[in-house]
């Protein structure tokens, strides 16, 4: 299970542009924010809790290169996040994505139940339109 604790409340935009959706599976489930001076974050749903009303996502660091990677078929999702873990990338796991004044936590330890599979591409299947264009 993710860490419990319920972290701190943004009082402020933490300054980051939407760029795109790459997985649209019955509801946004993968998308992508940043520029090339504030960096880039992925956003991963992984899940809704009815009992609060809250859809969850973990939100982690991505360079633009290895995000083009990913939709080229390069690498897979949870290579992505093995890369962000691997460089010491903080993860960001956010109560709120829609809205930027959420609570968030500060947590590296993101149990397998909620890790992409090993062959995590993005196919065709579920790729946005936009997703091969997001860089262009």
């Amino acid at each position: 299970m993710l860490n419990k604790k319920y972290g701190s409340k943004i009082e402020r935009s933490i300054g980051l542009q939407f760029l795109g959706n790459l997985i649209d599976f019955d509801g946004v489930t993968l998308s992508v924010f940043g520029n090339d001076t504030a960096g880039y974050k992925m956003a991963l749903w992984i899940d809704y809790q009815e009992k609060i009303n809250v859809n969850r996502w973990i939100v982690f660091s991505a360079k633009k290169n290895d995000i083009r990677r990913y939709i080229k078929q390069k690498c897979t999702l949870l290579d992505l996040i093995n890369i962000a873990a691997a460089q010491k990338m903080p993860y960001l796991y956010m109560m709120r994505l829609s809205e930027i004044t959420g609570r968030f936590t500060l947590d590296e330890n993101i149990t397998e139940d909620y890790m992409p599979s090993a062959d995590s591409f993005l196919v065709d299947d579920i790729r946005t339109d936009n997703a091969e264009h997001l860089f262009d």
